[in-house]
Parts: C-alpha cells; structure tokens; sequence
C-alpha cells in the first residue's frame, strides 16, 4: 500500500511538473509574442516621431529660407526706387553709385560695366531701373553666403531643443554650427557628433547644385525612453510568467491572469492608429493634467472641438479610402497649426481636440480660426487620384479656476454645435469659467 501510495504520489509529482513546465512553455509564447509586437509598436512610433520632427524642422527652416530669399527681393526693389541711386545712374557717377550700394548689392550699367561685386553660386534679385522712359541700369542684390543662410534661417526656424541646421554640397557639409564638423559627409558627421542622430536634407534652389539643408534630429532622448519602455515590458512579462508558474503549480488561473496583463498594456496605448495623434484616452489624461497646472499656476487653458462638415458625403461619393485620407490630412493640419506644447487628439469619427495650455479664450479662436481656413484652402487627393476639399466647424471654450474637464467640454461642444447650426466652416466661442456659458459668438463666417 505504501509502495503503490508512493508511486501515485509520484505520478502525481511528476504530472504536475509536467503540467506546470508545459503551461510555462504554453505561456512563453504569447509572451514573447506579445513583447515583440509591443517592442516593434514602440520601435514605430519612434520612427514616426522622429520623422515627424525631421519633417517639422525642415518645413519651417524652409519657410524662413522663403522670407529671407523675400527679403533679398524686397532690398533689391528698395535699392532701385533709392533717388540717390537714380541720380547716380543719371550722371553715370561710379563714385556715387559707390556710395549708396550697400554689401551684396551692385549696379550694372547700360554699358555692361559693374560697379559692385559679382555674385556666384547664390540667388540673385535683379530689377532694372527705369527714369524718364530711358533704362538707366540694373539693380542686382545677391543672397546671404551659406554661413551666412545658416545663421539666418537657424536663428528664425522654431527648432526643437536638440535639433540643428547645416548645409552640404554633393552629400558633405560646407556650413554647419559647432557641434557638427565640416569638411565630412553628412553620416560621418552625424556619427562623429556622439549622439544617435536622424537626418533628411531639402534642396536650396539657387545656390550651386547640389547644394542642400540638412535637418539633424538627436534620437538618443527617443532611444533611452524607448529602453526604458522595453526593460518596463519586459519585467511585466518575467512577473506575469512568475505568476503563471505559481498558479499552475497549484492549478489555478494562469493563462487568464498572463492574458490579463496583455491586455492590460495594451490598454495603456493612447494613439489613433490612422492619424498617429492622442486618441480619446491620452487625450482626457493630457486635458485633465493640463486643467490641473493650470488651476495651479492660474493660467488659462483652452480647448477646441472639431468636426469635419458633410463627412458622411465624403465616404459615400468617394469611399472609406477617401474618408480616412480626409481625416489623416486634418490631424497632419492640426498637428502644423499647433505648438509642440499643444495636444492634437482624435475623439472618434470625424470628431477632433485641441488642448492649448496657457492660451486664453481669445487667442485659441485665433488658432482654430487659421486652422479652420488652412483646411479649407487643402486638397485632399484621394488613392484614385481625386481631389476634394473639406472644411471643419470648430468650437472653443476656456478653462479658468477650477473647472473640471466636462465642464469645458460641454462649453466648447456647445460651440461646436453652435457652429454647425450657423452654417458650418466656422468657429464658434463659448464663455470662459465654471460651467454656464456666455453669449456664444462666430469668430468666422462660412466660406
């Protein structure tokens, strides 16, 4: 009896650890299945932000190239319009003309004759200067040298802290600030400025071929917050496998608690797949922490709600395809309307937020205001080649002392309604404080 009592025992022993050890085995594989799906989430989501970035410092370094080629224009026309200029054309006086031609500015006369230096290899603005119906000479006034480009757009582009400006000719730098070194290829240069840094260059058209502006993007903020999101991950697995291990062993629940965990996580993602912007759980987190500091700090905090007008025509005339390329250009113009600050969430459907932090009721009308006029002004092309425009109606509300977040919601959806009944492609402005709103207003009228 003993014996056959020992050996079931036995049995028994081993049976459980073959139990135990296969659920394990079991266990690892959804685990590990689900540790790499998050790992790759997370390793997208990084590339999509520094893409983001690379593309954000890039279209505003190209718009402050826009002002200053603007710029140069603009001095070439004021240096023709110069009467002291004229009068030294007229008399064909070289030490006038001399006098009056500032640095980067020179006078060609009628008889082909240069007062002023010559310019290579950079844009240049040329009017011709006209008196009495004679053509008296041309105006030329050539654009700032590379490290003179350089300094200007990078003082004037709103560039993230981190992120740097540099010029290069046929893929190696010829201007770029201190912490980058010249004379190298673009890679080489980024590897030798000791952080993980993104790159993307534009062309400079007017400067000598092959001439770009090159955006770097220090990644290594993105990297260690992005180890720190996998050593994270993986310390929730090796705890649930712990878990599972320890109620097999006494036949209880495991898989359901290691399934839990998953599901758990992956509840805590809080980005729109389609647009890549906050959905409606990051933003309620980010609106509730903003109404917070701001209750702290007494400071004004706004919210904007937006919905795209006649969207359920755009899905049935053009199809889903066209809907959805609707709604990723309205997060991509929300995104380029607002301060990195600012939180851009997509709520569900076609329906928008806006979180703007320390921006009273007066200046976020302001925002969504070009906002609203930026889409309208947008063509959406669609995957088989169409082109639509689509307009939004969008209401504002400001957050004061200690509203709560419904509170503000309900003004600024009130306003959103209010917007809608008026016409659509509007703004509309709710009252700022507790809860009861004021006499609600149009800041736009429809287009």
């Amino acid at each position: 009896m003993r014996t056959t009592f020992a050996g079931v025992t036995a049995r028994a022993r081993a049976l459980r650890h073959r139990l135990v050890a296969s659920i394990l085995v079991a266990a690892l594989v959804p685990f590990g299945a689900a540790f790499w799906i998050a790992s790759s989430y997370l390793s997208q989501q990084q590339r999509r932000a520094v893409d983001e970035r690379l593309a954000f410092t890039l279209r505003s370094a190209v718009a402050r190239y826009g002002d200053v080629m603007a710029g140069t224009r603009t001095s070439a026309r004021e240096l023709a319009r110069d009467p002291a200029l004229v009068r030294g054309l007229t008399r064909r006086s070289v030490r006038a003309l001399e006098g009056v031609l500032g640095p980067r500015q020179a006078v060609v006369l009628p008889s082909g004759r240069r007062v002023g230096p010559s310019f290579s290899g950079v844009p240049t603005a040329r009017v011709t200067v006209v008196a009495g119906g004679r053509r008296l000479g041309v105006v030329e006034v050539g654009a700032p040298a590379l490290d003179g480009l350089l300094e200007l757009i990078s003082r004037r582009a709103p560039l993230i802290e981190g992120d740097v400006l540099a010029v290069a000719r046929r893929g190696v730098l010829v201007a770029a600030p201190s912490s980058l070194r010249t004379g190298v290829s673009v890679e080489r240069a980024a590897a030798l400025a000791g952080g993980h840094y993104a790159h993307r260059s534009v062309a400079l058209p007017g400067y000598a071929s092959a001439t770009r502006l090159v955006a770097f993007v220090d990644r290594s903020d993105a990297d260690a917050a992005l180890a720190r999101l996998r050593r994270w991950l993986a310390l929730v697995g090796g705890a649930s496998l712990v878990s599972i291990l320890l109620y097999a062993a006494a036949l209880a629940r495991p898989l359901v608690r290691g399934f839990d965990r998953v599901a758990d996580v992956a509840q805590q993602a809080e980005i729109d797949p389609l647009t890549g912007i906050a959905n409606r759980r990051g933003f309620e987190r980010a609106l509730t922490a903003e109404l917070e500091r701001s209750a702290r700090h007494s400071r004004p905090c706004s919210v904007v709600l937006a919905d795209l007008d006649d969207f359920k025509q755009v899905n049935d005339l053009y199809g889903h395809d066209a809907g959805d390329a609707a709604l990723v250009a309205f997060a991509s113009q929300l995104r380029e309307s607002t301060r990195a600050s600012d939180v851009v969430a997509r709520l569900g459907g076609e329906e928008f937020a806006l979180v703007l932090p320390e921006i009273d009721l007066e200046a976020a009308a302001v925002v969504a205001e070009r906002v609203r006029r930026l889409l309208a002004e947008r063509r959406v092309t669609t995957a088989g080649g169409d082109e639509l425009s689509v307009t939004a109606s969008l209401g504002v509300a400001e957050a004061s002392g200690r509203t709560d977040w419904l509170s503000v919601l309900r003004n600024a959806d009130q306003a959103l309604y209010a917007a809608k009944r008026a016409g659509k492609n509007r703004v509309v402005t709710a009252g700022s404080g507790g809860g009861r709103s004021r006499e609600l207003h149009a800041s736009a009228s429809s287009m």
